[in-house]
């Protein structure tokens, strides 16, 4: 936990507090290629990525604690740290259909496509609100057994411990 402080030779604690806002993106798309087209009669496929376009947006909030008090040979150290995962996320496979064409006429003629898969193309909404909490802890104590060994004992969660993702389609 960043910040945390000591107090020598007290039992009092003073709390270190933070709050920390992150925020990241990332958008893939294929712009070159509209969709994913096959013609059986010569085995020729042109292919995109039927899982583009996809992306988003997230933003952490974070607020995080920790005290450290010291008492006689012993350091204790306690620690939380409670994020919020916003996520808006935008995932349609085939959003941009694929065609599946039995010979070249059909596809040159641009007709209805009838190869085998015929015309796949992803329905609805392919926006997600992917939101969720997180809890952290750590529990520590430095043990101070001799001048040249200390003992440390340590307890800590390092994933997420409360409230399972919330993703709501649009």
């Amino acid at each position: 936990m960043p910040g945390a402080s000591a107090l020598a030779g007290s039992t009092n604690s003073a709390p270190p507090f933070s709050f920390e806002r992150g925020r990241t993106s990332r958008f893939l798309a294929n712009s070159l290629i509209s969709r994913t087209s096959e013609i059986d009669e010569f085995a020729a496929t042109w292919v995109h990525s039927v899982l583009l376009p996809q992306g988003y947006v997230q933003n952490i909030y974070q607020l995080s604690d920790s005290v450290t008090t010291i008492r006689g040979k012993h350091t204790f150290k306690f620690g939380v740290e409670g994020r919020k995962y916003i996520a808006p996320t935008n995932d349609l496979p085939r959003a941009r259909g694929e065609w599946d064409y039995n010979d070249l006429a059909t596809f040159i003629n641009d007709f209805v496509p009838n190869g085998l898969n015929r015309a796949l193309r992803g329905a609805g909404s392919g926006t997600v609100a992917d939101n969720y909490n997180a809890l952290y802890w750590f529990v520590q104590d430095d043990w101070k057994i001799t001048p040249r060994l200390t003992l440390n004992l340590a307890s800590a969660t390092s994933t997420p411990a409360f409230l399972e993702p919330k993703a709501t389609r649009r």
